[in-house]
């Protein structure tokens, strides 16, 4: 009897991905070096006695270990600020603002850079951001403004009810060392960010379309519209955020791998229809991967636009990755962009394996990726034993819903093009009474 192959082993970027996002699950619970030194005992124990799994081991417990230590030392360094020594006080503060503003319904938000502060009269430097919070506002706030302004700061803490967000870790991940709340900004000075940036056209980009749905709509379709085309959900009704709860479709108001997708769909068919307008790049065979390449400059770009939440940067992630396979002739695999979607989120914001919003959105789709496959085996197994492809045509919205559309039989045979070859004398010899009929004509 023939032996069985045995199967290969799961990519490395499996493990390190699982690694680092559990270390820095467990960095939220468990602080402190020794937690790490623990960890790396257990390894050295487990190894000496199971060697088959020491490479594996080795790559998650070495990925475990950088997230235990980067949340840990986001933690050390947002308590080391310079501006929390000025909470609890009224001071005189001067920074730029780092973020785009949130805007709420009743007030709007900014994330302010402080490099410097006084509470007398000679300023000091300072370092740490502060999240301002301002009712009335009275001014044109945009990413990249300096300010000068006197504040009431406080220490970010929770509130100790059960089940409650931990608010203090989330304003930590973000860098935040204090916050304060002004009722107006019209004391406050200003410095407008320079336009010539390409953040600043970005964020001029998104305001204008904010602004033309204000314009063109009424209040509560306007907000919903800015939710679900750029992102900007700080307009949002209470009441109209518990009907989408409640409904369960909450997760549309975020831009996430749905939108991307149909972004990358327009313009893939877009890019195809124009670049299959020239027969030079027809007879070369590569119309399909020019377009798939020009369909990332719009991901991108409305990417950028449309905010960076945790769902928009995983879709921009897998997206870009799936479309680098296509044009590489790699096989399709939805895990591995998943796995490095997951590894570059947490790289590059420590402890972001902490928010909801990321265990929802990576959960979700990787239910997905494991769950579709085989749900389509199984309806490919039920489809062919009921006969299902030689029934009404009425079956067809279920052939779409697992991604098996409905193919008619072709009228006549059709051969393959070949290079070298030109597309009157390929048709010519599909049918050669239909063309030999057009010459005589």
């Amino acid at each position: 009897m023939p032996r069985k192959r045995a199967a290969p082993p799961p990519t490395p970027i499996y493990w390190i991905a699982g690694g680092l996002v559990g270390g820095q699950l467990a960095a939220a619970a468990l602080a402190g070096w020794w937690v790490r030194g623990v960890a790396t005992a257990v390894l050295v124990v487990a190894l000496a006695r199971w060697r088959r799994a020491a490479l594996p081991a080795a790559l998650a417990l070495a990925a475990a270990v950088l997230g235990h230590w980067q949340v840990d030392r986001q933690r050390d360094a947002s308590t080391g600020d310079d501006v929390r020594v000025l909470a609890g006080a009224r001071a005189w503060i001067r920074g730029a603002v780092v973020e785009r503003p949130l805007r709420r319904p009743d007030a709007l938000q900014l994330v302010v850079a402080v490099d410097a502060a006084r509470r007398g009269a000679d300023w000091q430097g300072s370092a740490g951001r502060v999240l301002v919070t301002v009712q009335n506002v009275t001014q044109a706030w945009q990413r990249g403004d300096r300010l000068e302004a006197l504040l009431a700061l406080r220490t970010p803490h929770n509130f100790g009810n059960p089940g409650e967000v931990d608010y203090e870790a989330y304003v930590a991940r973000r860098g935040i060392a204090a916050t304060a709340f002004a009722t107006s900004d019209r004391t406050w000075w200003r410095a407008p960010a320079s336009a010539a940036s390409w953040r600043a056209r970005l964020d001029a980009w998104r305001s204008a379309t904010a602004r033309t749905l204000q314009a063109s709509l009424d209040p509560t379709t306007a907000a919903i519209a800015a939710a679900l085309l750029i992102g900007e959900d700080g307009a949002l009704d209470d009441r109209v955020r518990a009907r989408y709860a409640r409904a369960g479709v909450s997760h549309v108001l975020s831009i996430s791998g749905l939108h991307i997708a149909l972004v990358a769909a327009a313009a893939f068919s877009a890019a195809r229809w124009l670049l299959g307008r020239s027969e030079r790049l027809l007879l070369t065979g590569l119309v399909p991967k020019l377009a798939m390449a020009a369909s990332l400059v719009p991901v991108l770009l409305y990417g950028a636009i449309a905010g960076d939440n945790v769902a928009t940067q995983r879709a921009e992630v897998m997206g870009v990755l799936v479309a680098a396979a296509l044009l590489l002739n790699r096989p399709r695999d939805w895990l591995a962009p998943l796995a490095v979607a997951a590894i570059a989120l947490s790289l590059a914001t420590p402890g972001v394996a902490n928010e909801i919003s990321f265990q929802l959105s990576f959960i979700a789709v990787f239910g997905l990726a494991l769950g579709v496959p085989r749900l389509t085996a199984t309806w490919e197994r039920w489809a062919e034993v009921h006969l299902l492809r030689l029934r009404s045509r009425r079956w067809d919205w279920a052939r779409w819903l697992v991604g098996k559309p409905r193919r008619s039989a072709p009228s006549s045979p059709r051969r393959r093009w070949r290079p070298g070859t030109s597309i009157k004398s390929h048709s010519s010899r599909r049918s050669p009474i239909r063309w030999s009929s057009r010459c005589s004509a």
